[in-house]
């Protein structure tokens, strides 16, 4: 029986997280997807993430029936920007994005890991000004066309480590001058980051240590859950009014990101949360992350929030290394 550090938790954590059927590798060769493409398409951990990522726009829709920005990308390809009012329907949004992608067969919207349907609005379902809503192309029967599998090359097994029985106490561990609260009762999945973005600097050297390197970045935790109901987006209180801060979301408080924002999903009769652990540039001076302290977030931890992360103009400012699952 599959257990923690199995790829077929693994595949059913991402399943249960993005609304997607997602097989652990070779698993697809005998899964039945008949009348999908002939090969699943490779699922990378980083596009995954990308998915999962809470984005959030600067404004609201506004309110005087003008037009906002969506952005619409597909799970396999495929990427548009439209503009469209506040009483756009989904179904319109559809056509838009079938039309400028030469698309011939019907899509689902996902907004929000929430699957939208035709007759709603933009205002109802409370899409906002630069929001990215994704996209599957169905078959005929109405199904996600083609299934996805895990790409085993985007993983680094000898890094996985169980931490399920671990307790760090009063132990204190540090990287890049924060503190580090390592994932004690989770299993992380190691993810194969190593030269991915040039020098390794940002990861610090291997090994278990509790004191931090020069360059090394910290550590930080995001839940999928981070995206369902706008529950990230954070307010500030400036002179009465509240600001809506653009930016990947993620918290370097694991219980927080526990308590709040891991997804929870079953395998094999037992229940699981799966989470993602990153590193975050640290640069504050130079705009690549904003600190919403405890006091301001209402979930007694730090937001850590970073506004110019985007992978299109390979701005790779929050860096998952590792996916956490655990037992619950």
């Amino acid at each position: 029986m599959a257990a923690l550090g199995s790829l077929e938790l693994l595949a059913a954590g991402f399943s249960a997280s993005f609304g997607v059927q997602v097989l652990p590798p070779q698993a697809a060769a005998v899964s039945d997807c008949r009348g999908a493409d002939e090969a699943p398409h490779k699922l990378t951990i980083h596009d995954l993430f990308h998915l999962s990522h809470s984005m959030v726009p600067r404004e609201k829709p506004c309110t005087t029936g003008g037009e906002i920005e969506v952005n619409c990308r597909g799970m396999i390809g495929g990427t548009t920007t439209i503009r469209v009012s506040l009483g756009t329907t989904v179904s319109e949004m559809k056509k838009m994005v079938s039309d400028k992608l030469g698309i011939e067969k019907d899509i689902r919207f996902m907004y929000d890991r929430n699957i939208l349907d035709d007759e709603s609005t933009v205002e109802s379902a409370e899409i906002l000004n630069g929001a990215t809503i994704n996209f599957i192309v169905l078959t005929t029967d109405r199904k996600p066309e083609g299934i996805f599998e895990l790409d085993p090359a985007l993983l680094a097994k000898r890094f996985d480590h169980d931490f399920t029985g671990k307790n760090d106490g009063n132990d204190v561990y540090m990287r890049g001058q924060y503190r580090y609260f390592r994932p004690c009762g989770w299993y992380r999945y190691a993810v194969a980051v190593q030269n991915v973005y040039g020098n390794n600097t940002w990861l610090g050297p291997n090994g278990i240590r509790t004191g931090t390197c020069t360059g090394e970045w910290p550590v930080s935790y995001h839940g999928t859950k981070m995206r369902q109901e706008g529950a990230v987006v954070v307010k500030e209180f400036r002179g009465g009014e509240l600001e809506y801060i653009n930016g990947v979301y993620s918290s370097p408080s694991l219980a927080m990101i526990d308590e709040f924002y891991a997804q929870i999903f079953e395998f094999e009769g037992k229940s699981y949360k799966i989470a993602l652990q990153n590193r975050i540039n640290p640069d504050i001076a130079g705009g690549h992350l904003k600190i919403i302290p405890k006091e301001r977030t209402e979930v007694g931890a730090d937001y850590w929030v970073s506004p110019m992360e985007d992978p299109t103009e390979k701005i790779y400012d929050v860096r998952p290394y590792g996916i956490i699952i655990k037992q619950v």
